[in-house]
């Protein structure tokens, strides 16, 4: 008798230790740490992309292999020459595609203006009335134009954490717009002179410093993942992807 229970107390403790290392495995999944390859499918191939003006590189990530792309970077020069925007982005493919996002009060600030005026600007005399605005208060006069609640993209390093409980969208990350930012709406225009007002947002507070190596943190169909790049003006330097097996 002692014996049989020698043995039931034996399988209950197996049973036990067995049960929480499966708990174990399973809360692992919830989790991943950026840098550490266990239970990681890692794709190193390198890829580089410049575009040009209105002519973008693009490449497409498939993480999973099942043939469809779940995220696409681009490089692209867009805007006027006066006031060129260097874009580098990267772009959700499909529904379960999604990037990691943090939750943050976003506020801008309006700093100043100015008037800038170009002699010869396509054949005619520009004139650019210049609103700069930015996502921190740069003096005490600054005045706020608006305060959102919003999910931004940050950058990630080696040794983050990234959680299946962290916040996600699916949608268009663009690197350089933290950088700065022109939006140009043309007020007027005859046969010698067109005027511009031009919002100039300079936001340094999510800057992408140039050459440095970051990690965007992923979800593609409930599994955890991250994207190594690495950015220099409006090319785009990728050098590895992982996803969880």
């Amino acid at each position: 008798m002692l014996k049989i229970k020698l043995i039931s107390s034996i399988v209950l403790v197996q049973f036990i230790i067995i049960s929480c290392e499966r708990q174990n495995d399973d809360s692992t999944n919830d989790y991943i740490i950026i840098g550490n390859n266990l239970k990681m499918k890692i794709t190193q191939n390198p890829v580089s992309l410049e575009g040009s003006y209105y002519e973008p590189a693009l490449y497409d990530i498939d993480l999973n292999s099942d043939g469809l792309g779940d995220f696409q970077l681009k490089s692209i020069i867009e805007g006027s020459t006066h006031f060129p925007k260097y874009n580098c982005s990267i772009e959700s493919l499909n529904a379960e595609a999604l990037l990691v996002t943090t939750k943050t009060i976003d506020t801008s600030f309006y700093c100043c203006s100015e008037v800038r005026i170009q002699q010869d600007y396509n054949g005619k005399v520009g004139v650019f009335y210049r609103d700069i605005l930015y996502c921190s208060r740069s003096s005490n006069s600054d005045t706020i134009v608006s305060i959102q609640n919003k999910n931004i993209v940050r950058t990630k390093y080696y040794g983050d954490t990234i959680r299946k409980s962290d916040s996600c969208f699916v949608g268009t990350f663009e690197f350089n717009k933290g950088l700065k930012e022109y939006t140009e709406n043309k007020l007027f225009e005859n046969s010698d002179t067109i005027i511009y007002h031009v919002d100039d947002f300079q936001c340094y507070k999510y800057r992408i410093i140039n050459n440095s190596i970051f990690f965007f943190g992923i979800k593609v169909k409930d599994k955890l993942g991250w994207i190594k790049l690495s950015v220099s003006g409006y090319s785009i330097y990728l050098f590895e992807t992982a996803i969880q097996l």
